[in-house]
């Protein structure tokens, strides 16, 4: 036996014994949290049942372990987020902690050197209260740096309601971020009749975030001291101030002369809030004010959004308004004013019917020419009323004579039955010569990338036996060139394993951080007015009809604090959107859609005031992109959350998946869930009820590859701040961002182009523009928010399904490839895009290429048993090591599996490295080749759908 081939059996039996300790490390955590578990919900019911029963004595001696000690406070919290215990026993419990040394045990975790262990101390002394505590935890609020642990001391600060502890928490507002104070002016608040003592001392302080602090509350509850305070501020040296100031009084006196005065100020900000105010009141006076700032050279906006919302309002101000579009004295302005009656476009179709028909006429052929026609085209697709149809073909008509946009976009849009009536084609979508170009240029780049590559193992095997070849027969050569091939796949496995490994060693990291901190932040703290922000779950659906219901229930039930729900009807062919209308009884109303970006046309939009979470719009058919484009224009929220219609999340998964964002100190930009496979999962009306392990062999590899992706693979790239993929099942964005980038890539929006791969492609391009633009920032992964669809099990479905990824993977790279090396975008230019370049996008011809001399050298004998072994680690052992840690990972904080199914999961572990893996690669080969033959478009996705009533998937 050689030296290589002693080393690598060594290495075999480590691998071996690593698995062995990872599999018995899965039963035996499984073994203790199941003890754990029952050991807590027994002191939760003790709590609630025996104590009152107890001596102080018994539960002294119960409790006397540091560990039950431990639990017993955690319970203790536990218990009062969700029951209210009653005040004695409350002060009991509390009272008997404190003699178990617990108080001062966290007491002296405040001045420990590591975060997690300050703002654990905090959250539970927090709950437990006192004079001692109040004063630990304000002179650490003094003495703390790290603003993240003091937004948690000053949460606890709030909790004990203690009166002294204002002072200190206002204290702490001077030279803070901006995030800390946003969040720090609602926990003093709380404070109620305790801050209205401090304001006429505070309103008199210099400092600027003390002023803001005043301002803030004026928005609130605006006081005389306040009301003097607001005014003054109007003039303030900071612009924070100044537009606080502006808000308070916008909200409390619009129609008070100071807000009219501010109509003419400087600021934006200040103007936008004195329009807006200005608009509460729908006066013709309000409108006529409104309409004189159209004038200006620089229209502010949100004049047009307040218009329309006044017209909405008042059918007098939509009449002032059509009397002012008459009226030659605003020419210059009539646009503006067309546009905002465009928004009613549906009132003037009514009006075709009646005496003012010729009026009306007017107005909708001015709406056609000025190009606002998405409303009367939506009217048009849903429209039974034969005369009207005509009516509105005929304005069509008309001014499609002298308008060639409007030619364009009738083509483009309208049925080829209305067409046909008007004398018109249906357009036939061009692309561009600049997308041939750019088409050309890709394929030409990847054709070149794939020739070197071809050629690599071919060029190191003339560079190392160029004095040998001459004197070598034609048989050696290929025998030699074999077995030099064998070691570089050798070579590129126990890479990309190492690789692996490495990121595999930061997820295991990266977890451990998230489960220590989703432990301390409790329900109270995230359930707090604006802890979280807003968000907006977008769900684009086409022809989902059969499992529709169940999924919007489930997204309407989601235990969250602040979000609505977007579903996107894109255009689909069957009873999606009636069956949405009729079982939540919605109903068509007029509403402003923004148009930060370019998407296919809004035909209607619905919603019923008993479902005020839900909103329904049905578009144009453009595709995923574009309905996700469509739904951020529509969304109000601060974030965004895209998400499959034929997708169920977790009851806590959106809760979870932004509460990440808490531990970060700088702007978080997105957030990745995990994706696990429905397939053997108990679902009842759209709720998940039961978590089990699909029954079909392809589905259960599927489960091993996404929990090896999700949890060895996403998390530890989070880590090291250079994830680039956020699955488009479950996503969360920030909407102010992905609007300054355009969007999703759409051929409607502004880079004119698609792609397959657009949830990867839009993190790409929020990236490249953070780092362009110097912002710190974080792209997060939740290790424990989980999204539950459905995967092929058929192997003709899992081909379209990897072709689709690959091409869209490769996509997004010709795009971006100008990020690759280049210092500006940092670890993301140097680590993340050189990996999926040469690993993901490159390496599957390595390792076909592998593959297939592997076969040559079986058939042709020549295999010894240094690289049999030495493949076998490299492929085999060190994957399947990687497979079973992801579900350490996966398990840390549930046991989301029965003991037979862990056994289940190791055995499918191993089993995908027998050819499930191998298999993957060559269709990786096949979407590399299918991007340098044009092929394009998603592939025919076949589901079983959630039924309704009560089905194991």
């Amino acid at each position: 036996m050689t030296r290589i081939q002693a080393v690598a059996v060594v290495i075999t039996a480590v691998l071996l014994l690593l698995d062995v300790i990872a599999i018995g490390y899965i039963l035996l955590r499984k073994l203790i949290v199941t003890r754990i578990t029952r050991r807590s919900a027994s002191i939760a019911r003790q709590l609630v049942n025996e104590f009152p029963g107890m001596s102080d004595t018994e539960i002294r001696t119960r409790f006397r372990s540091r560990h039950n000690r431990g639990m017993l406070l955690d319970k203790y919290v536990e218990v009062k987020q969700s029951l209210k215990i009653h005040s004695e026993l409350d002060a009991r419990i509390r009272r008997l902690l404190k003699e178990l040394g617990v108080e001062r045990l966290y007491t002296g975790r405040l001045r420990s050197p590591f975060r997690f262990r300050r703002i654990e101390a905090a959250v539970y002394l927090g709950n437990l209260g006192g004079e001692d505590v109040c004063r630990s935890l304000e002179e650490q609020l003094k003495k703390e740096k790290k603003h993240l642990v003091k937004l948690y001391i000053a949460y606890a600060l709030c909790q004990t309601g203690s009166e002294r502890s204002v002072l200190p928490l206002v204290e702490s507002l001077i030279e803070a971020p901006l995030w800390y104070r946003e969040k720090v002016h609602l926990f003093i608040e709380e404070f109620g009749i305790h801050l209205h003592r401090l304001l006429p001392e505070l309103v008199e302080r210099d400092e600027p975030e003390l002023r803001l602090l005043c301002a803030h509350c004026a928005t609130i509850d605006m006081t005389s001291v306040l009301h003097d305070f607001s005014r003054k501020a109007l003039n303030d040296s900071d612009h924070s101030v100044r537009r606080a100031a502006a808000r308070s009084l916008t909200t409390h006196f619009p129609q008070s002369p100071e807000c009219r005065a501010l109509l003419t100020s400087d600021d934006r900000v200040i103007r936008r809030y004195a329009i807006e105010a200005i608009g509460k009141i729908s006066t013709r006076e309000n409108a006529r004010l409104l309409l004189c700032m159209l004038f200006e050279i620089n229209v502010e906006p949100s004049v047009v959004r307040t218009l329309i919302t006044m017209c909405y309002k008042s059918h007098d101000i939509l009449e002032y308004l059509m009397n002012r579009y008459a009226d030659p004295e605003y020419l210059p302005v009539r646009p503006s004013i067309i546009e905002v009656l465009s928004n009613r476009v549906e009132y003037f179709i009514v009006k075709l019917q009646t005496s003012e028909r010729v009026e009306a006429r007017r107005i909708i052929a001015a709406m056609i020419d000025n190009g606002f026609v998405n409303t009367i085209f939506g009217f048009l697709s849903r429209n039974k009323n034969r005369e009207i149809e005509n009516d509105l073909l005929g304005i069509i008509k008309e001014q499609a004579a002298a308008n060639q946009r409007v030619v364009r976009l009738a083509r483009q849009f309208l049925d080829e039955r209305m067409l046909k009536k008007i004398g018109m084609e249906p357009l036939v979508p061009e692309v561009t010569s600049v997308h041939h170009r750019a088409t050309a240029v890709r394929r030409r780049r990847l054709t070149v990338q794939l020739v070197m590559l071809l050629l690599l193992f071919p060029l190191l095997f003339l560079l190392r036996h160029r004095t040998e070849l001459p004197d070598w027969s034609i048989l050696q050569v290929l025998s030699r060139y074999v077995i030099d091939a064998n070691y570089y796949l050798i070579f590129y496995s126990g890479t990309v394993s190492s690789i692996y490994l490495t990121i595999l060693l930061f997820s295991a990291l990266g977890a451990i951080h998230q489960y220590n901190y989703s432990r301390v932040k409790k329900r109270t703290y995230l359930f707090k007015k604006n802890i979280l922000p807003g968000i907006s779950v977008i769900a684009p659906a086409f022809n989902e009809e059969t499992g529709i219901i169940e999924s919007i229930n489930s997204l309407l039930n989601l235990s969250y604090p602040d979000h609505e729900v977007i579903v996107i009807n894109d255009g689909s062919s069957d009873h999606t959107l009636n069956r949405l209308i009729d079982y939540f009884k919605l109903e068509k109303v007029d509403t402003v859609v923004r148009s930060d970006i370019s998407t296919r046309p809004v035909r209607g939009i619905f919603r019923n005031r008993s479902f005020p979470k839900l909103t329904v719009v049905d578009k144009v058919n453009g595709g995923k992109a574009d309905s996700l484009n469509t739904g951020i224009n529509i969304s109000r929220k601060e974030y965004f959350c895209g998400i499959d219609a034929d997708s169920l999340l977790s009851e806590d998964s959106l809760l979870k998946i932004v509460s990440t964002s808490l531990d970060i100190e700088f702007e978080t930009i997105a957030v990745g869930g995990n994706i696990f496979p429905v397939n053997g999962c108990t679902v009842n009306h759209g709720v998940l009820e039961s978590i089990g392990i699909p029954e079909k062999a392809l589905a259960n590899l599927q489960f091993i590859e996404y929990i090896r992706a999700f949890m060895a693979g996403r998390i530890g790239w989070s880590f090291i701040d250079a994830l680039l993929i956020i699955s488009g099942a479950f996503g969360l964005f920030k909407r102010k961002r992905v609007v300054e980038c355009g969007g999703y890539l759409t051929s409607s929006g502004r880079y004119g182009l698609d792609t397959v791969g657009e949830d990867m492609e839009l993190v790409v391009r929020l990236t490249k523009y953070m780092k362009e633009h110097r912002f710190p920032f974080k792209v997060g992964y939740s290790y424990n928010a989980n999204c539950w669809t459905e995967v092929p099990e058929k192997l003709s479905i899992l081909l379209r399904q990897r072709d689709r990824w690959h091409r869209g993977l490769i996509e997004i790279f010709s795009f971006h490839d100008k990020m690759i090396a280049r210092n500006t975008y940092g670890r993301i230019g140097w680590i993340a895009m050189p990996y999926f370049l040469f690993f993901e996008i490159l390496g599957p011809w390595i390792e076909a290429q592998g593959y297939l001399l592997v076969i040559v050298a079986a058939l042709l004998g020549i295999i010894n048993g240094q690289i049999a072994l030495l493949l076998f680690i490299t492929t085999i052992m060190l994957g399947v090591l990687i497979s079973i840690s992801s579900l350490i990972i996966a398990e840390q904080e549930v046991n989301y599996f029965k003991t037979a199914e862990i056994f289940k999961l190791i055995g499918f572990a191993i089993l995908e490295n027998f050819g499930f893996r191998q298999l993957m690669s060559v269709w990786r080969v096949a979407g590399y080749i299918n991007v340098l033959r044009g092929t394009s478009g998603w592939g025919k996705m076949v589901r079983q759908g959630f039924a309704s009533g009560k089905k194991k998937i």
